[in-house]
């Protein structure tokens, strides 16, 4: 099922990509552990432009892994492999909790609104979870997380003020239908 919105034609799509790192055995023994190393956590991924209205479409996620062998690894002692997203300048959370990641991901839509009115403001991602190394991670020295996301910057002004007037509860439902 598609979930459907109407962007519009003049919004700037951005991919976006992050790798994580996790070395077996650092800093945790027996684990690939990447909630504890500093490098994985709020790392910045979009400069976000004051005014400017950003949705988030969709992403993907998966691992140097295989599917089935990350699965197994979990480590659900430490809690779900998840990734979480705010903003530099105000920490507000862009999503409502952190997004588990309890399997791979392949184009999942989300759609996510967010907006920031501050200047020198930073979309930033950090990503926790830990694994042990299975038999079929036995080889794996190093685990890689990746994620990718498809934001649409949107500067159009009508659209803006639809999402601020619905923001503020000065409507009760708006259908966000873009201008062409």
């Amino acid at each position: 099922m598609a979930i459907n919105l109407k962007i519009p034609i003049q919004a700037q799509p951005i991919i976006t990509g992050n790798i994580f790192t996790a070395a077996f055995n650092v800093p945790t023994v027996n684990r690939y552990d990447f909630t504890n190393i500093a490098a994985n956590q709020n790392v910045n991924v979009l400069e976000l432009d004051r005014w400017s209205v950003y949705i988030i479409e969709r992403y993907n996620f998966s691992t140097n892994a295989s599917q089935p062998d990350y699965l197994e690894a979990i480590d659900t002692t430490q809690g779900l492999p998840n990734f979480q997203l705010t903003t530099t300048a105000s920490d507000q959370q862009i999503f409502p909790q952190q997004q588990p990641l309890i399997n791979y991901v392949d184009n999942l839509e989300v759609i996510q609104a967010f907006s920031t009115q501050q200047d020198n403001d930073f979309l930033r991602v950090s990503f926790r979870g830990a694994f042990s190394q299975v038999v079929g991670m036995i080889t794996i020295p190093t685990m890689f997380a990746f994620l990718q996301m498809n934001i649409y910057k949107i500067n159009e002004v009508d659209w803006i003020k639809k999402y601020y007037d619905m923001k503020e509860g000065q409507v009760d439902n708006v259908y966000l239908k873009g201008c062409n």
